[in-house]
């Protein structure tokens, strides 16, 4: 057969499936074969006399696609189509090996050529090779040894399934999770005339957010009619980035590409030919910069706050009522609502969820704690467990109504400028030990529905240079990550006064403070300093808290509330107690009422009798010694 092949109107015009077009292929074929010579002629008749029996219903046009996207020739076509042949069917497979020099299941150049009307010249098979996208992108690959003519052609791996429709992806090469909720909070607008930009840029996320606005905008695009998938090519070596690449275009599939350290130098010819806009996410680099085609840098920020209550609302709707509150308190990425959409769902079905539940839900899929520095805590304690005056006590209420309030104050009446710190809350708890601070600071953390981190100041303070900002640092990180309420137990050795600078280590210790001063301000979570002595802290801190309380202590009514409040219900009481007295002639705090009912209790239990009133004095005395006051008789 010495006229070239020609086009294959059959599956393009008639919409037929791939294996139409590999049984025309082979059609062509056979009058070769008939020709010169050889087996499988049979097979290939009855291949082609099958398929225009078939009655086939219309398949994805992806051959057809991809044809005109690369602008390829009928040759190109022609030389994909026999790469792949063999994935159709072993018949195919087995009349190439027939062919091959070496028995090998592939055709070979030299039949690509006498099929493509070439004869004996093989100049056009090596412009080809040298200069084909089937090539550049790895659509196509040469197999074995030895001259051109005898070598095989295979198409890439999973590839003809590909064009067949089945959504398949080779090993090592799978899409990052997309986002299955896009809030449009305007950035979108911003990247979309871009991205349809007939100079087919590339696109250089940039910014904290780059990972997350890569996810959304595969979202984002595919909603519009525009599938896109995101990758994660840091480790890709440079065929198995061309493989990825060929899939896209044979899908049609915008390829947006992660890579933490930036792409590295051997996939700079596949960024610079490729027919097609490209986004990049990551750190940039001297590859990029050298980039032939054109290149856009963007910034990519966080989810706008005013976009996550509508974002709750379409990830987690058994939690839709309160949406608004979650957001404020638990701005949360995408990926990390699906997961609690999944959590909710399993537990409530489609059943709405009271703000509890859900928040307690969720905290399973905060971050953990990494810093050894941490003590996580989940609180128990709340408003009946802290008896205080009643000043304290309102502010701690004004506080937490604070807190819940956020979602109003900052989002809907817009008091929200997107400062840093603006969201946080810092309070400064200040009493005699014993006062009940820590209580306190319980109870603020079990009313948000949070967990209580207390700071390990022993593993933060460092007598290293840098050390303690550096862990300082990682602390305040941590707890904004898993939303937790912040509780530096004796603040006056860290937030101290600065001093007058008389020798390195003064200086040191101010460069700390001054850190310290700057992250405590930019904290957007919730923050407790608790301090013996106020009078210590620097002025500059102060000014820095939202709320200052005092804890005083207990006054005569309190201290009976808290007798009472630290028997159990089934500790047997002897009839000679009486706490109004007990609290009338002891002035102690809470923490000391604590320890002398214990130690009352053990008393009371070696004796073999109920808790009384020679018991509660002993324990009482033996509180006063410790903490060296008089005790009154």
């Amino acid at each position: 057969m010495n006229d070239r092949i020609q086009p294959l109107p059959h599956a393009e015009a008639l919409g037929q499936p791939l294996w139409f077009a590999a049984a025309e292929v082979g059609s062509r074929l056979a009058e070769l074969l008939r020709a010169g010579g050889g087996d499988g002629v049979t097979f290939l008749d009855t291949q082609w006399r099958n398929a225009q029996q078939r009655a086939p219903a219309p398949a994805p046009q992806r051959l057809a696609q991809l044809l005109s996207h690369l602008g390829l020739t009928d040759d190109e076509r022609l030389l994909l189509l026999l790469s792949g042949m063999g994935d159709e069917h072993e018949g195919y497979g087995a009349v190439f090996a027939g062919l091959h020099p070496k028995g090998e299941p592939w055709a070979t150049v030299s039949l690509f050529a006498r099929l493509a009307g070439h004869g004996g010249s093989r100049l056009p098979a090596w412009q080809l090779v040298a200069h084909s996208a089937l090539f550049r992108f790895g659509f196509v690959t040469l197999q074995g040894e030895g001259p051109l003519p005898e070598r095989g052609l295979a198409m890439a791996t999973g590839l003809w399934p590909v064009l067949a429709g089945i959504d398949y992806w080779p090993p090592g090469i799978v899409p990052l999770p997309g986002e299955e909720w896009v809030v449009d909070d305007g950035w979108f607008a911003e990247v979309a005339p871009l991205l349809a930009s007939e100079a087919e840029p590339l696109l250089w996320l940039q910014g904290p957010a780059a990972a997350l606005r890569l996810r959304q905008l595969a979202g984002w695009l595919t909603l519009r009619g525009q599938p896109a998938h995101c990758f994660d090519v840091g480790a890709l070596t440079a065929p198995q980035f061309a493989l990825l690449l060929a899939h896209c275009l044979a899908r049609g599939v915008m390829p947006l590409l992660w890579s933490e350290q930036g792409p590295g130098a051997e996939l700079e010819g596949l960024l610079t030919d490729y027919p097609g806009t490209l986004v990049v996410g990551g750190a940039g680099n001297a590859v990029l910069a050298r980039l032939r085609r054109p290149l856009a840098s963007v910034t990519a920020p966080a989810l706008a706050r005013a976009a996550h209550p509508q974002l709750w609302r379409d990830g987690v709707p058994q939690l839709a009522p309160h949406a608004a509150e979650l957001a404020a308190r638990f701005p949360l990425a995408p990926d990390v609502l699906a997961r609690v959409q999944d959590d909710v769902s399993l537990l409530a079905g489609s059943t709405a969820v009271g703000l509890d539940a859900g928040v307690a839900t969720l905290k399973a899929r905060l971050p953990g704690l990494g810093q050894q520095s941490l003590r996580r805590i989940s609180p128990r304690a709340g408003w009946d467990d802290l008896i205080l005056a009643d000043p304290p006590r309102r502010q701690l209420g004004d506080v937490i109504a604070r807190l819940k309030l956020q979602w109003k104050v900052l989002d809907d009446w817009g008091f929200d400028r997107g400062e840093a710190g603006r969201r946080g809350l810092r309070m400064l708890f200040c009493g005699l030990p014993g006062t009940g601070k820590t209580l306190a600071a319980e109870v603020v953390a079990h009313e948000l529905a949070s967990d209580l981190v207390v700071v390990d100041l022993a593993r933060v303070l460092s007598k290293w240079v840098g050390e303690t900002e550096k862990n300082l640092g990682a602390v305040f990180d941590e707890a904004e990550s898993c939303r937790a309420v912040l509780f530096f137990d004796e603040a006056d050795a860290l937030f101290t006064r600065r001093t007058e600078v008389g020798d390195a280590n003064d200086r040191y210790a101010n460069i700390e403070t001054a850190y310290l001063l700057t992250r405590l301000e930019r904290f957007d979570g919730v923050a407790v300093l608790a301090t013996n002595l106020k009078q210590q802290l620097d002025r500059a801190f102060l000014r820095r808290f939202e709320a200052v309380i005092d804890f005083p202590e207990p006054g005569e009514a309190e201290r009976a509330a808290i007798w009472r409040r630290h028997l159990p219900a089934t500790a047997p009481l002897a009839g000679d107690v009486d706490f109004e007295l007990l609290a009338a002639v002891y002035p102690m705090s809470g923490a000391m009422i604590r320890n002398a009912l214990l130690a009352a209790a053990y008393f009371a239990a070696a004796a073999g009798a109920p808790i009384g009133r020679d018991a509660l004095q002993r324990a009482i005395v033996q509180e006063f010694e410790k903490s060296g006051r008089p005790c009154p008789q």
